[in-house]
């Protein structure tokens, strides 16, 4: 027979300066349960190419363990301030921890032009904590 099924898509242009444009695509999938994705599309208006993180920062490649360690600290303060926050950082399974970034998650440049990285629901914390997202202080990206 057929069954219960859900798609949510949605857009937004979360970056739009003069360097960078950033296209953000929000969607919620549910077959029985559900799972929410976010991808961003980030677009050197310079070259007019898709940018990664790792592109980024390919002249400063030392700086994704610097995000890595930022998330991190941002995560431990988050659980150690609210009980019902989590993540997979220092858990009980290291294994499923969230270890470091690749340099292919999905980011985009908030209004203040700091760095912000996206990651799915499941990724990096529970279902029940959605889709998160870490906002990176000027003191270690920079601005953009």
């Amino acid at each position: 027979g057929e069954g219960s099924y859900s798609l949510d898509s949605s857009y937004k242009v979360v970056t739009d300066n003069d360097r960078y444009l950033c296209l953000r695509i929000d969607t919620t999938i549910v077959m029985a349960s559900g799972a929410q994705s976010t991808k961003i599309f980030t677009i050197d208006k310079t070259t007019g190419k898709q940018l990664s993180l790792k592109e980024l920062f390919k002249d400063r490649p030392e700086m994704l363990s610097s995000i890595t360690a930022n998330i991190k600290e941002q995560m431990a303060s988050q659980m150690a301030a609210d009980d019902s926050v989590s993540y997979f950082y220092n858990s009980d399974m290291p294994e499923d921890d969230f270890k470091e970034l690749t340099g292919d998650e999905s980011f985009y440049f908030n209004e203040e032009g700091l760095l912000v990285i996206a990651f799915d629901e499941y990724e990096v914390a529970p279902g029940y904590m959605g889709a998160v997202e870490f906002t990176i202080p000027s003191s270690v990206a920079g601005t953009f």
